[in-house]
């Protein structure tokens, strides 16, 4: 028998699917090969076998260390009804399960294919369910925005199971009142008292490590305001704004860390400084939805290594009344005393502080319930940050 001829493959594409002749067209590149761009349909011996009885099994298989050589377009391929082997890297839809949003191809073995969907679970699909899936085309941004909030879906899931198997011989948490207590005897007179503003909220001409956060409050209001960020970037001076961000950063003391925290904001290479500043200014005076405008601002930074210290702290010093500086730890013990599981993504996201930040509102409300006058959330912060492991008088939560 002699070779298998690429004609007689397409006069049998075209017999099946006259109607859809642009769809398989598009299959192919020229008269001797079929295109290898992406998405493509790899087909198993058997499945080649079926489309062409006639030919030999050994003109069917690839050659040794050659690509396979049916591998068409997915439109051709579910032309003529055979299933698709989808790229790791494809993202899809299940038509049948729209309550799972987009999903990503994780792994393939023994037969089964794994998805990490949005909705947070990790799929299991034999062969009739895979080959029910729809493929999607992302632009590219979208793209990786996807593949992070997947990622961080995995990582949160993984992480609260590990964490309730190591909460299960830990001691009780504090209550909320523990918690004030605990303030209480700190200090007197509250948030307004003089120790608490001595040692947390000194005048903004108040000099060394204690009562700093007043201080950076105002250089953050005198020098990151619109108007001075937009005429700096205007003049193209996009050091100009790294450095104004600098110096509150260098004076935040004990709410950033040296390390991780501040040096790899310090080390942002220059040709990125444009794109930080796009994003900082977006972040800090732009309109629209905060959770998009936290998350572009997070893609930036995360071309070094990004903390949640470093991703809130310039919103949390400028408008300290509307956003919280989150240390991840603290802001999930608080959780757990109010009840709520909240595990944290190790990779800043907007929708995960959306979440943070409504612990910190309940907190807000709770102390101005039990009398208490915090200034902003930034007074909350440090409520939680001192309080977070108040003894418990109780002996529960």
């Amino acid at each position: 028998m002699g070779k298998l001829a690429f004609g007689s493959l397409r006069e049998k594409l075209a017999a099946l699917a006259e109607d859809r002749r642009e769809a398989v067209g598009r299959a192919l590149t020229s008269e001797a090969k079929w295109s290898l761009s992406e998405p493509k349909a790899s087909f198993s011996l058997s499945e080649r076998q079926r489309a062409f009885p006639s030919a030999s099994a050994s003109e069917l298989s690839p050659q040794r260390g050659r690509r396979p050589s049916f591998s068409l377009h997915a439109s051709a391929a579910s032309v003529i009804g055979f299933p698709l082997m989808t790229e790791p890297t494809l993202i899809v839809r299940f038509p049948n399960r729209p309550e799972w949003g987009l999903g990503l191809l994780i792994e393939e073995r023994d037969g089964k294919r794994y998805y990490d969907f949005e909705d947070g679970e990790r799929h299991v699909l034999l062969e009739l369910g895979w080959t029910k899936l729809e493929s999607v085309a992302l632009p590219e941004k979208e793209r990786a925005a996807l593949e992070r909030k997947l990622k961080s879906l995995a990582n949160r899931k993984e992480a609260t199971a590990k964490k309730a198997k190591k909460r299960g011989a830990s001691r009780p948490a504090a209550s909320f009142s523990d918690q004030l207590a605990l303030f209480a005897t700190k200090f007197p007179g509250g948030f307004l008292g003089d120790k608490y503003v001595e040692d947390e909220r000194a005048p903004a001409d108040h000099r060394g490590p204690r009562g700093y956060k007043e201080r950076i409050v105002q250089m953050a209001r005198t020098g990151l305001g619109k108007a001075d960020l937009d005429a700096l970037r205007s003049a193209g001076d996009f050091s100009g704004v790294i450095d104004k961000l600098k110096k509150v950063m260098q004076s935040a003391f004990t709410l950033m860390h040296p390390q991780s925290d501040v040096v790899p904001f310090t080390n942002m290479a220059p040709a990125n400084h444009a794109a930080f500043v796009d994003t900082l200014i977006d972040l800090l005076h732009g309109d629209g939805d905060y959770g998009k405008r936290f998350d572009r601002y997070v893609e930036v930074l995360a071309r070094g290594k990004v903390t949640w210290p470093l991703a809130t702290f310039v919103p949390a010093v400028l408008r300290p009344n509307e956003h919280l500086f989150v240390k991840p730890q603290a802001i999930e013990e608080q959780a757990q005393v109010l009840g709520q599981s909240l595990v944290y993504d190790p990779e800043p996201s907007g929708d995960g502080y959306a979440r943070m930040r409504a612990i910190g509102e309940e907190i807000r409300r709770r102390l101005i319930e039990a009398g208490q006058q915090p200034r902003d959330l930034l007074d909350v912060y440090t409520f939680i940050w001192l309080t977070r492991n108040a003894p418990s008088a109780s002996g529960s939560a």
